[in-house]
């Protein structure tokens, strides 16, 4: 299972770009589309009340949204194994629930 906090902006930006890797621009970070849990689904699964993600199931394949910088690659608690990215136009995206990491920070 895949989480991205900023997958609702990931999924905006790829449906309007045909350039995907570049500034600004970002692409859907697994080639399933398929959403298991959407953002700001309401529960109380949830700390804040509500999802703050977007989950895509996946076995493996997850891949950066866009270009930017790994601010943190480990276990981030109740995100599991999860990788941070700092995207090039400063948002930043989050993989979660990783089975493997195979990035580092930096």
């Amino acid at each position: 299972m895949l989480t991205t906090t900023s997958g609702r902006d990931a999924a905006e930006n790829a449906a309007n770009s045909t350039n995907t890797k570049g500034k600004g621009t970002w692409a859907l970070p697994v080639e399933n589309s398929h959403v298991t849990t959407p953002y700001k689904a309401r529960g109380g699964m949830w700390s804040s009340g509500s999802h703050t993600g977007i989950d895509f199931p996946v076995a493996t394949g997850v891949q950066a949204a866009g270009t930017g910088i790994v601010v943190e690659a480990g276990w981030g608690g109740a995100y599991g194994n999860n990788v941070v990215i700092k995207m090039s136009d400063g948002k930043y995206t989050q993989c979660a629930h990783l089975a493997k990491i195979t990035v580092s920070k930096g």
